[in-house]
């Protein structure tokens, strides 16, 4: 599992994926926060987070659509079921370094609260029990985007099928839904 997790590590730490992943996140989060606690002037965080939250989800298949998907293409998946380790470890492997590429701009947010505590009574408890909503919310989605990713070749597909996997349905004529 290590070899896996250094392996993927040194591969999103050389490539773009990673860094516009973490670039975007920053954005979004900071689009949010200026939408709502600066230009409300509430001091609020976890607001800004629940703003970005459908967002994310458009986000998560930059991280996640070629990790598996790549492999089948390259068919380099087949030798690494030859090395001398278990399907669970190549699969915590790489779901443990892309946890930690999204980890680590989140780290750069924990900072938010702190700045706003600045400016304004700021409940951090409430923030940061926000934020780490958001890090679980995201450590989630990485695990459904690493699973499509697992099901096709194509980065695109797999990409696509992030994208429409999380969307809500309600099943036709079911009794909680209204439109019915």
């Amino acid at each position: 599992m290590k070899a896996v997790f250094k392996h993927e590590a040194a591969l999103y730490s050389h490539g773009l994926p990673a860094y516009v992943f973490g670039a975007f996140l920053l954005e979004f989060i900071g689009i949010g926060a200026m939408l709502y606690n600066i230009n409300s002037a509430v001091a609020n965080f976890e607001y800004a987070l629940g703003l970005f939250s459908i967002g994310f989800v458009a986000l998560v298949p930059i991280l996640t659509m070629r990790v598996m998907a790549e492999e089948k293409k390259q068919k380099t998946d087949q030798l690494l079921s030859l090395l001398p380790i278990t399907a669970t470890d190549i699969v915590l492997g790489k779901y443990l370094a892309m946890a930690v590429v999204f980890v680590a701009p989140m780290l750069v947010a924990c900072i938010y609260p702190l700045i706003f505590s600045f400016y304004g009574d700021v409940y951090l408890p409430t923030s940061y029990g926000a934020l780490c909503a958001f890090v679980f919310l995201g450590l989630a989605l990485i695990a459904i985007g690493m699973f499509i990713s697992s099901l096709t070749e194509s980065q695109g597909m797999a990409a696509g099928g992030c994208w429409c996997f999380p969307a809500p349905r309600t099943a036709p004529n079911c009794p909680t839904c209204r439109r019915c």
